[in-house]
């Protein structure tokens, strides 16, 4: 999967063009203007593009089975949780906003909710993950294997369609005895050769 980045928009794949292509030939076939000329059609044709990542976003919920679910503490985010002294690990948000354009997408954190709510303003966690799930959705923490179940359910996803990435050892054990492909994650050229023995690269 071959992913690009746009100036405004952000990361998109090629089944943004895709969709985009489709989006402009159906409001071009309305013809509910007149004359049409280049400006009209390039207009037509960005306001697809844009109404392309929601039209994406919702599809890929439906046809895309495979999930890549990220842990959050020590994966794409560092620093002090007890003073909420939290960073973000850059070139892990762009890898990920990188995977989500052209794959789905999920956070499976133990975060508590008021600093969930927090940090998914802060760091725009919508941009990044097309499912976002924390204990509260479970009332269970990883690796108890009612998050993980409650994370199934949610989804309407089998285990063996997910690919979870955390940086603690326990959490993955659990994830691939439920049937999970579990990644111990490391580092992020770690994680890329990962990814790529499960047929995923960016």
């Amino acid at each position: 999967m071959v992913s690009f980045r746009a100036p405004f928009f952000g990361w998109f794949s090629h089944w943004h063009i895709i969709v985009t292509i489709i989006l402009s030939a159906l409001f071009y076939s309305l013809n509910f203007l007149d004359n049409f000329d280049f400006m009209q059609i390039f207009a037509i044709a960005i306001v697809s593009f844009a109404i392309s990542f929601p039209a994406f976003k919702m599809f890929k919920r439906f046809f895309f089975r495979r999930i890549i679910a990220f842990d959050q503490g020590g994966v794409f985010t560092a620093g002090n949780w007890k003073f909420e002294r939290v960073r973000r690990v850059p070139e892990m948000v762009e890898f990920i906003k990188q995977l989500h354009a052209g794959h789905t997408t999920a956070l499976l954190s133990n975060q508590p909710p008021d600093m969930y709510d927090n940090l998914r303003r802060k760091f725009n966690l919508d941009s990044m993950f097309d499912y976002q799930f924390i204990p509260m959705h479970a009332w269970a923490e990883k690796p108890d294997p009612k998050i993980y179940h409650a994370f199934f359910k949610t989804t309407g996803r089998r285990a063996s369609d997910i690919i979870f990435v955390d940086d603690t050892e326990a959490n993955i054990i659990t994830a691939r005895q439920l049937g999970m492909k579990g990644i111990v994650f490391k580092s992020l050229p770690q994680l890329k050769e990962a990814l790529r023995a499960y047929g995923v690269s960016v």
